[in-house]
């Protein structure tokens, strides 16, 4: 591989490695879509983001260890 074509990849990922750059203060905190047809489409964001702990436990989640388990057990009696 020629040395420019590795600067070129090396300036490529420069992106990828410094991520998004943060927003002003003051802006909004949405993301603004545009459709094929014309027009757009705006999405509000979170002003900020909930603590951790606060939100409620997913059940599905949560129980579904259980219920593998409880599968599992049955199908153990089925077979013996």
């Amino acid at each position: 591989m020629s040395a420019s074509l590795q600067l070129m990849a090396v300036v490529a990922l420069v992106p990828a490695m410094v991520g998004p750059l943060p927003a002003a203060e003051g802006s909004v905190n949405a993301i603004v879509l545009s459709l094929c047809n014309g027009g757009t489409i705006t999405i509000p964001g979170q002003s900020a983001p909930a603590a951790p702990g606060t939100q409620p436990c997913c059940a599905k989640g949560c129980h579904n260890g259980e219920r593998k388990r409880q599968k599992a057990d049955t199908m153990k009696e089925d077979e013996a």
